[in-house]
């Protein structure tokens, strides 16, 4: 992946949809930094190909499939984005309340995405979502909406 998948993403100043997957499900995706190869220190910078007048501001659907060590903080910055899915994520902290800024998401699926016990939603957060699909999610006890301190 890493300084090959970036160059390309500069490329596509139209890019529309982006799937990203991993070979198996317990394989890790570094989308924190993207590294040409293993042991480079050559990193790809994807927060500056999210902003504007980055690649990926257009970007209206985005497939992830495997293992994140956490949420990637350039997500947030989607701001054309309708459908995001994760599937094998596996995430220790909750996403909802970085995903819950993306004011145009309209579909969210989490797929085996997250393994904790409690899911929050703050007030005013996904104000165009239409369908929220949990799939998988074994440790989940409780889902909340509303003012969360």
């Amino acid at each position: 992946m890493g300084a090959a998948l970036c160059s390309s993403l500069e490329k596509l100043s139209n890019l529309r949809s982006l799937s990203i997957s991993s070979v198996g499900d317990d394989e890790f995706i570094d989308l924190q930094r993207l590294s040409s190869s293993p042991g480079d220190d050559e990193f790809i910078d994807l927060q500056r190909l999210s902003s504007s007048p980055g690649p990926l501001r257009l970007l209206q659907r985005l497939y992830l499939t495997g293992r994140l060590e956490k949420m990637p903080g350039w997500i947030s910055s989607l701001h054309s984005l309708v459908k995001l899915r994760l599937r094998w994520s596996r995430l220790r902290d909750d996403p909802l309340e970085a995903l819950g800024m993306l004011t145009n998401l309209v579909e969210l699926r989490l797929v085996e995405a997250y393994d904790g016990q409690t899911l929050c939603c703050k007030s005013g957060g996904f104000q165009r979502l239409k369908v929220l699909r949990l799939d998988k999610l074994e440790g989940l006890r409780l889902l909340r909406y509303g003012l969360i301190n």
